[in-house]
């Protein structure tokens, strides 16, 4: 017995409302960090907190609670609603430190490994063999809209702020909320079953698809280490100091790149059946870190955002392609335990990047981190390339539809 589309629909719409959330709070988060007195390196540490979190608890929840899909995400949102109203409210980095620890808040404007390595598992669950690539481009479009929507309500509700503290006003607005989103995420989940057992009983280590996996989870660190240095609350408050942008024009800078994620994409199945998974993720990602290097090196803030919307055209393609990539080279019983690990692997190696980040800020007019991403990244692409060109994936071709 599989899931069935009602509940895979329920997985999806919960992860559109989780990253409509996400999307909003990334506006504001690190310029609102910044005004109550936190450093750039403290509001690193604070989203290494974050990123680290998620990614042990990515590591374990799903092979610890594969069987108990509903209570796991029911607390999971439960936490992210209690984690909203602190960080609405406290200004002491210790106890905003405690709270990121959790994992669950993402500085990111996407998920974290706790949420998706669960939902991924039942997905891969729902696929034979996990090598359609239609599915994971679904799952991952639904959430960059719907990121893409909350930067718009961003805009939209500063529209309501007082116009005596109208900064300050709209900040608070959008971390409340954040947090009344993740309690709505509670009637969602109460509907989802848990995952059936599989055929083959899911193992909590991994067998014979070791080598691949480490492999590719040493890769992706890569990928999310430069990540990391621009992280999606980090490129706000960026614009902000460097070009003095309000929430309101984040808000729909943020709605543009989040859009043109989302239709990235739709993009990769149509390119795999051109190409292959791995040119796919290679080709597309390369493009992407070259206009990444670009947006701090042009003297406007017009130009840097025709750069940035640019990038963001071609950044997710390789998003859904990477998840279908990892799921057909392991063994069906192994695919719990290579989506934790390799979710969990980027976490870390993202949150090892962010403190980094805070601390090259001034560095290069602002440019470094930039640079740093875009540079490791494309070191990735060719890494990743060499490493399995002439790698073989179990069983047949993959079809991405």
């Amino acid at each position: 017995m599989r899931q069935t589309p009602g509940h895979l629909g329920r997985l999806v719409a919960a992860r559109a409302v989780r990253t409509f959330g996400y999307g909003a709070l990334s506006v504001v988060l690190a310029v609102e960090l910044s005004r109550r007195g936190l450093s750039a390196l403290q509001v690193g540490l604070l989203f290494t907190a974050a990123l680290w979190g998620g990614a042990a608890a990515g590591a374990g929840l799903p092979t610890l609670l594969r069987h108990h899909l509903r209570p796991a995400l029911m607390g999971c949102a439960a936490a992210l609603a209690a984690s909203g109203a602190v960080v609405a409210t406290s200004s002491d980095f210790r106890l905003l430190a405690a709270v990121f620890a959790l994992g669950l808040v993402s500085p990111t404007g996407q998920d974290v490994a706790a949420f998706q390595a669960l939902e991924q598992t039942a997905l891969a669950t729902h696929t034979p063999g996990s090598r359609h690539v239609r599915v994971y481009a679904v799952y991952d479009f639904s959430a960059f809209v719907a990121a893409a929507a909350g930067g718009l309500a961003v805009t939209a509700l500063s529209t309501l702020a007082p116009s005596q503290d109208p900064g300050t006003a709209l900040n608070a607005m959008v971390i409340w909320v954040f947090a009344a989103l993740s309690a709505a995420l509670l009637p969602v989940y109460a509907g989802v079953s848990d995952v059936p057992r599989p055929v083959a009983p899911a193992r909590g280590r991994l067998g014979p698809s070791r080598r691949p996996v480490l492999a590719l989870a040493a890769l992706f660190g890569l990928d999310a280490f430069a990540g990391g240095f621009v992280v999606q609350s980090f490129v706000a408050l960026w614009f902000h100091q460097r070009f003095g942008l309000g929430a309101a024009a984040l808000g729909l800078l943020f709605f543009g790149t989040n859009l043109l994620s989302g239709l990235s994409f739709l993009m990769a199945p149509f390119l795999v059946r051109r190409w292959d998974l791995l040119r796919t993720m290679v080709g597309t990602h390369l493009v992407s870190n070259a206009l990444l290097c670009a947006v701090p090196l042009l003297p406007t803030w017009e130009a840097s955002v025709a750069a940035l919307l640019l990038r963001h055209l071609t950044s997710q393609v390789d998003v859904p392609v990477r998840r279908a990539y990892t799921m057909a080279a392991v063994l069906r019983e192994e695919q719990a335990a290579a989506a934790g690990l390799t979710l969990a692997v980027r976490h870390v190696a993202a949150g090892l990047a962010t403190p980094l980040a805070g601390w090259s800020f001034p560095l290069a007019s602002g440019a470094a981190p930039f640079l740093a991403a875009g540079a490791l990244k494309a070191c990735y692409d060719v890494a990743l390339w060499y490493t399995f060109r002439n790698y073989r994936l179990p069983g047949d071709t993959p079809q991405p539809s």
